[in-house]
């Protein structure tokens, strides 16, 4: 069973190209592979953004891999942060570089509000993504992968965007409401 997401009331609408991750700051998570992706992106484009919301043991590796490579100004590392203060509304692209996952609820909020998703290959991320026909998914551990499968989302152009968004929120809708949920509960304890 999985857990329920509430639909916001509107799609993500970004001003500037902002890539967004959410997760724990550990070696699972894999944040390393997604810093060597933006890396290669900021190269060629100063202007992109780049939101990590997540705590951990790794963030005084990734505060001194963004000092090193001179990305500091390119990235807001905000914390650990409650559901609702996740910036899912700025977000141009959503990023899971999970080296394993089972069902990523902050993968399924950035569908709910209509984000384009790049996440990697594992199990989890392969079943959410399954069923929808915009979205990436790269191997594990290939920053050049993700950084190509990145770019190509965020070319995409407006119409394209909002046929994203629409497939996105009702694919969530139909498959991971907190309805559906209630059902799935009601079900299983009526034994039906």
């Amino acid at each position: 069973m999985h857990n329920g997401i509430p639909l916001p009331a509107s799609v993500a609408q970004p001003t500037e190209k902002t890539i967004l991750w959410v997760g724990s700051l550990k070696g699972v998570k894999d944040p390393m592979t997604f810093l060597d992706a933006c890396r290669n992106l900021i190269k060629n484009d100063r202007e992109i953004r780049v939101i990590v919301a997540g705590a951990g043991a790794l963030r005084p590796d990734i505060e001194r891999y963004l000092q090193k490579n001179s990305l500091s100004g390119n990235f807001a590392l905000l914390g650990e942060v409650p559901y609702e203060k996740i910036p899912f509304a700025k977000a141009s692209i959503f990023v899971n570089s999970s080296i394993r996952e089972s069902s990523s609820n902050s993968l399924l909020e950035a569908l709910s509000f209509g984000i384009p998703v790049v996440a990697t290959d594992n199990p989890g991320n392969r079943d959410v993504l399954s069923g929808l026909s915009y979205h990436r998914i790269v191997p594990v551990s290939d920053p050049s992968r993700m950084a190509e499968a990145i770019m190509e989302l965020l070319a995409v152009d407006r119409m394209t965007r909002d046929r994203i968004a629409e497939e996105s929120r009702r694919y969530v809708e139909d498959n991971y409401s907190i309805g559906k949920m209630v059902d799935g509960y009601i079900r299983m304890f009526s034994g039906r």
